[in-house]
């Protein structure tokens, strides 16, 4: 799989800079006053100028990195230049081909402020292992001649971006979905000591996803064993760090309950089913974070918050399963809650796995005493 190790976000090269990574030699003149008020201008222009990178993947069967690049400054901005390079220098793949001033920079696509752009470049990571080095050219679009756009080199920024391949292993039991969504936190909101569904919502966490996009997905919510189900819908952007909401309808079911996520548009969340154990009025999971390292990409812990309705100790165990149902990892812990009417959390530990292999979470609550 692709990891992102490391973004290097170069606010602004100089000509001097630029001149001499690329080896191109150029004068320098005198300047008069209107070209010194011109140049404060340009550089006004020039850290004004802030592009990120939100995400970056490797598609090996078309053999594409594929990346999502965001307008974060306060102008409109050109992408000029996209570069695969190793990590000494030696550039593998670059858009447009060209390797002297005059030849090696276009208007690939105009990125507007605060709106993002999804790009592609032929190569990916190597593989059994090896480092490349995703750069992004781009210049304040005011900035940029498109009929002679060598000429402004010396006013252009660059950022990039280490992706780094892990060895070669046995194929993957689920396949990567094209369009995927990684979720790691679910909480469909119950009162404390009953574990009855307080809210027509469930909150959720999506950090990670394919491509940035505004996806409409269906939540249905079943009681168990029951069997009593109620669903709702609402759209979520694919990637975000902040608590997003979806109408999920499901007020007054009670723990325990399955939550599933169904996306549409050949989308696919991951994990896309939720098991919320509980014995009502006793203790029940209220919500689910899932524990994972963000470079390795696995998943190696659960933070489980417990509504505490009744004093005694109690065993909580969650079991993660694959694609086909089976099996990937599970853990448990024993706990003796104090604080009855109130929230408690607890840490379960389990032999890591990847993120991208979780199709279900099931959680369960039992009494040992």
């Amino acid at each position: 799989g692709i990891t992102i190790l490391g973004l290097v976000i170069i606010a602004s090269i100089t000509a001097a800079l630029g001149i001499l990574l690329l080896g191109v030699t150029a004068g320098f003149f005198n300047k008069t006053i209107f070209d010194l008020t011109k140049e404060t201008s340009e550089n006004i222009q020039e850290i004004r100028s802030v592009l990120v990178i939100e995400y970056a993947t490797c598609d090996l069967d078309s053999n594409q990195t594929k990346f999502s690049v965001r307008n974060v400054g306060m102008i409109d901005l050109t992408i000029t230049r996209i570069e695969l390079r190793s990590p000494q220098g030696e550039i593998y793949n670059s858009i447009p081909e060209g390797t002297a001033a005059e030849n090696m920079f276009t208007n690939i696509t105009k990125v507007v402020r605060d709106e993002n752009a999804t790009l592609s470049i032929g190569g990916c990571v190597r593989e059994n292992g090896g480092t490349v080095i995703l750069r992004v050219w781009y210049i304040s679009s005011s900035l940029f001649d498109p009929d002679n756009p060598g000429e402004s080199m010396d006013k252009m920024s660059y950022l990039d971006l280490v992706l780094e391949s892990t060895p070669a292993v046995s194929p993957l039991t689920c396949p990567i979905p094209d369009n995927w969504i990684l979720m790691d936190f679910v909480d469909p909101i119950s009162y404390v000591t009953s574990g009855t569904i307080a809210r027509d919502y469930v909150r959720i966490r999506v950090p990670l996803a394919s491509e940035p996009e505004e996806v409409s997905v269906t939540v249905t919510v079943q009681q168990l064993p029951s069997g009593a189900t109620r669903s709702g819908s609402g759209t979520i952007d694919s990637i975000s760090n902040e608590v997003q909401v979806v109408d999920a309808d499901a007020s007054g079911l009670h723990m325990p309950v399955k939550i599933t996520f169904s996306p549409s548009g050949g989308w696919v969340i991951i994990p896309s089913e939720w098991t919320f154990g509980g014995i009502p009025y006793q203790l029940h999971v209220s919500d689910i974070l899932l524990v994972w390292d963000e470079t390795k990409r696995v998943v190696y812990a659960a933070l489980v918050s417990l509504g505490v309705g009744s004093s005694g100790t109690y065993r909580v165990s969650i079991t993660l399963k694959d694609c086909n149902g089976d099996v990937i990892a599970s853990g448990q812990t024993i706990v003796t809650p104090v604080s009855v009417g109130g929230v408690e959390d607890t840490w379960i530990e389990f032999n890591p796995v990847r993120f991208d292999q979780i199709y279900y979470v099931e959680t369960e609550v039992v009494r040992v005493s």
